[in-house]
């Protein structure tokens, strides 16, 4: 197997749990390295037990001789990513057929699981006859692999596709998937090539379509949701790959970066890399996201969840507010011009932010109002702390609460007193009034003493003791007398 990427790694690894004898190689010693420790280099749902109880079928090796010694099938599960131009770049498996060494003996079969554009088996075959090697037949046998699913894809296929120059060549890659219960589609090279890119189209094509149908529904007021559902019930079109949306792409965030998510209808805060991990399969999953017409956020559903190695260059996108995102640079992000991409970014362009929502009513038990009690002439509004659950003033934002306390003249300024508000999680007594701040449940002092108490008690079905609450030394003791609870 040539190439340890996602692709070869885990069809070696399948092939070596249905009883073949495998050794994939790869050209990144550090993956060797890893792979030769017992270390997994990607993550996939199952393959690590794959390749766990597999070790004794499996080898590892960056020397081309030491792969080719004694193999039957030559497998070519190498990138061809596109070119600046859309092309395929097909340098990794040239790199491949012109590593093979002219003495191959027997009847070895290079088997091309890359995807590769059509015609690229008859250039393989035209180049292994110039280097001597017409001994070495060739077979496409594309891959149909879903990050999430793929060692159960590769099991439990949909089909197999195998085209050949030779039919015997074909035959035996068929054999060799002996144990795996799919349909097997037999054809020539160029047909076995031409599957694999026209599915891809086709499933683009389908994404496509229902993005510019929820297009037409937000002109006519239609339901795409509703719509795509109507047309999935349909036995001839089946539901798949109708969700309107991004769809696909390569975009991607960092693992510790937050989403709101409400998984089986409860909302939390959560890491990207916790959310993965936590989530179990059946489990309803919706993430807040924002509209790319700018109506504002709404839950939709996440169909796949997946965790990808990746290397290569990472965006910090930063905002003047100091709220920062790490994301790939062809991650979208909705901004007030419409979507654009991370690299696309600048500093001329507005995004959304969450700046609280609002929350139904609570019931309320009764309580015992502490806040109201401060009396004494020389306890202003100015001189009582409020500490409210954070919640309640990030929920507010900086903007909101620069706008709420735009009255209130401040010596240092609007803008420096709430930043100071949002540094120390702390209000003053007239700055939550005018910025409607729920304080029931915070803990309030004094400039001077520093201590902070409950603002309210709940009260009980007894009678409390006194509750003396002293502001400073120098102040007189406010008390809180005793009273009756009624339940």
């Amino acid at each position: 197997m040539f190439g340890a990427g996602y692709v070869g790694l885990v069809t070696g690894a399948c092939f070596a749990d249905l009883g073949h004898e495998v050794v994939i190689r790869d050209i990144l010693p550090e993956r060797i390295e890893r792979l030769q420790a017992g270390e997994v280099p990607i993550y996939e749902p199952g393959l690590e037990d794959v390749l766990a109880r597999n070790r004794d079928r499996l080898r590892f090796t960056l020397d081309v001789a030491d792969a080719v010694d004694g193999a039957d099938f030559l497998y070519v599960a190498v990138g061809t990513p596109p070119t600046a131009s859309g092309d395929a770049d097909l340098a990794a498996v040239w790199s491949v057929v012109d590593e093979l060494p002219v003495d191959v003996p027997g009847r070895p079969i290079v088997v091309m699981k890359s995807t590769v554009p059509v015609g690229t088996g008859k250039h393989v075959r035209a180049r292994l006859d110039a280097r001597g090697l017409s001994n070495v037949g060739y077979v496409s046998n594309p891959e149909f692999l879903a990050e999430g699913s793929a060692v159960a894809d590769f099991k439990s296929p949909d089909r197999i596709v195998v085209g050949a120059f030779d039919p015997a060549d074909a035959d035996r890659v068929v054999e060799l998937h002996r144990g795996i219960d799919g349909q097997v589609v037999l054809t020539d090279v160029p047909s076995a090539e031409l599957v694999k890119l026209a599915a891809n189209a086709f499933l683009s094509t389908r994404i496509s379509f229902i993005n510019e149908i929820a297009n037409v529904c937000e002109l006519v007021g239609a339901d795409v949701v509703d719509v795509a559902k109507g047309v999935g019930l349909d036995h001839r079109l089946g539901p798949h790959f109708l969700r309107a949306g991004i769809g696909f792409g390569g975009s991607c965030l960092v693992g510790d970066e937050t989403v709101l998510a409400r998984v089986d209808g409860e909302t939390r805060l959560v890491s990207l890399e916790r959310l993965y991990e936590e989530t179990l399969p059946g489990q309803e999953l919706e993430v807040l996201s924002w509209h790319r017409s700018g109506d504002g956020p709404e839950f939709l559903p996440v169909d796949v969840l997946t965790r990808r190695e990746y290397t290569g260059e990472i965006l910090e996108v930063r905002t003047k507010m100091g709220r920062r995102v790490l994301a790939t640079p062809d991650h979208p992000f909705v901004t007030r011009e419409g979507l654009k991409l991370g690299e696309e970014l600048t500093t001329e362009d507005w995004v959304p932010l969450a700046q609280g929502a609002p929350t139904g009513a609570r019931v309320r038990a009764r309580r015992l109002n502490v806040v109201g009690s401060f009396g004494h002439e020389r306890l202003t509004p100015e001189r009582i702390i409020v500490r409210p659950h954070a919640s309640e003033l990030a929920a507010i934002g900086a903007i909101g609460i620069q706008s709420g306390i735009s009255e209130l003249a401040h010596p240092r300024g609007v803008v420096a007193r709430s930043h100071d508000i949002l540094q120390s999680g702390a209000v003053r007594l007239n700055e939550a009034s005018v910025l409607d701040v729920e304080i029931e449940d915070a803990y309030v002092g004094t400039a001077k003493n520093g201590t902070y108490v409950p603002a309210s008690i709940v009260a009980g079905s007894r009678t409390l003791p006194s509750i003396k609450i002293a502001s400073s030394p120098s102040l007189d003791s406010i008390e809180i007398c005793a009273m009756e609870a009624s339940g």
